[in-house]
C-alpha cells in the first residue's frame, strides 16, 4: 500500500488496484493492510496509537525485499492514493475492514471531491454496515449500485 505500487501496476497494464483503508489515532484515513505497523514498516505497535504525523515518518516498504529501491517512501493518505490511481486510470477497490462510520464518512468526502470515483471504484467489505452506509451514500450521489453482497 504505497504509491510506487500503483505506478508499477499501471506500467504492467493492470486495470485496477485494491486500497486497504485504515485510520491513524487522530482519524486520518491512510493506506495500511494491517491494524498494526509491525509487518510492513520500520515501526511497531497498533495503528490506532500512531498519529498521522508519526505514521508519516515510517517507511511502508521497510520490510519489503525491494526496500532499498524505495528508501524514502511515506505511508500515503487515502486522498493521495486516490489521486495517484486516477492519474493512471486505475479502477479502485476500496477494502474496508472495519470502522463503518469513519470509513463511510471518509469515502463520502472522497466521492464528493472526485466524482469520477462513482464509475471507477468498488467498495468491498465483510462488514455489513460499511456496505449499507456506502449504498446510501452512493444512491444519494445519483449513481446506481449494480450489486451488493449481504
Amino acid at each position: 500500500d504505497a504509491l510506487p505500487i500503483f505506478r508499477t501496476a499501471a506500467k504492467n497494464k493492470a486495470t485496477g488496484v485494491e486500497l486497504d483503508v485504515e485510520f491513524t489515532a487522530d482519524g486520518v484515513p491512510i493506506l495500511m493492510h494491517d491494524d498494526n505497523v509491525d509487518r510492513t514498516t520500520d515501526g511497531t505497535g497498533p495503528l490506532d496509537r500512531w498519529t498521522f504525523e508519526e505514521i508519516r515518518k515510517l517507511n511502508p516498504a521497510a520490510k519489503h525485499k525491494l526496500h532499498k529501491i524505495f528508501p524514502n517512501e511515506k505511508i500515503p493518505t487515502l486522498k493521495e492514493a486516490i489521486m495517484e490511481c486516477l492519474k493512471y486510470n486505475l479502477t479502485i477497490f476500496f477494502d474496508v475492514k472495519g470502522h463503518a462510520s469513519q470509513s463511510s464518512a471518509a469515502l463520502k468526502l472522497m466521492y464528493r471531491e472526485f466524482p469520477e470515483l462513482y464509475g471507477r471504484s468498488i467498495v468491498c467489505s465483510f462488514e455489513p454496515m460499511v456496505i449499507i452506509k456506502m449504498y446510501h451514500i452512493i444512491q444519494a450521489g445519483g449513481s446506481t449500485v449494480k450489486g451488493t453482497t449481504r
